[in-house]
């Protein structure tokens, strides 16, 4: 068993971005991901 996280998998995103200890990092990612998606419309 692999001890890194394959994010680009179902069981991976949903390991990394799914539990209540990892929801300060989704908020990031999400904030980051819309920030550079304003950006690129400008």
């Amino acid at each position: 068993m692999s001890k890194y996280i394959i994010p680009y998998t179902d069981i991976g995103f949903k390991k990394l971005f799914g539990e209540e200890a990892n929801k300060d990092l989704i908020i990031d990612f999400l904030n980051n991901y819309c920030l550079h998606i304003i950006e690129l419309q400008l």
